[in-house]
């Protein structure tokens, strides 16, 4: 099936929400190096301090708002492509002449068929968006990190990632 200018709009309107809810989820690394420094040097202001404060907390609340605004979208979209693949089958389904199959037979195949058109419709999307999440969640957090010290961002993705692996493992 081709995709309908309105699904383009909002996979296009999906992906945008998903950048900027992981960007803002990950950019207040910086704003937390912001805190640490002005608390051991103490050469800022306090109201230095508030105003980081207070952008940090505004950051995590846009980045919710983004995150959920991005899960709406994705479900969204699955039940449109869910209702389109369903459709079609339905009408395939009609169009078919299955003649050798009884009748009975036929209700429970196309029972069947339209109930896993639905569940592979509705969890069609959800690995794709987990991945690229996860993929910018590394890149973003990579470089904020690279930003605020090389040299323990190189020592740290080894670790990370043999951690990880060993999380992976165990579960």
């Amino acid at each position: 099936k081709i995709i309908t200018k309105k699904e383009k709009l909002m996979l296009i309107s999906l992906l945008i929400a998903i950048i900027i809810s992981t960007y803002l989820s990950i950019y207040p690394i910086t704003l937390i190096k912001q805190i640490v420094d002005f608390a051991v040097t103490r050469q800022r202001k306090p109201a230095d301090l508030i105003f980081v404060g207070f952008w940090f907390l505004t950051l995590q609340v846009l980045a919710a708002i983004f995150l959920y605004q991005a899960n709406y979208m994705q479900k969204k979209l699955q039940i449109f492509l869910s209702a389109a693949a369903q459709k079609d089958l339905y009408f395939n389904l009609i169009q078919t002449k299955l003649g050798y199959i009884k009748h009975k037979n036929y209700i429970q195949l196309s029972s069947t068929l339209l109930k896993d058109t639905e569940y592979i419709g509705e969890n069609l999307i959800e690995p794709y968006t987990l991945l690229i999440k996860s993929i910018l969640q590394f890149g973003f957090g990579f470089y904020f990190l690279c930003r605020i010290h090389l040299a323990l961002s190189v020592l740290l993705f080894p670790l990370g990632m043999i951690t990880s692996v060993i999380i992976q493992r165990v579960k």
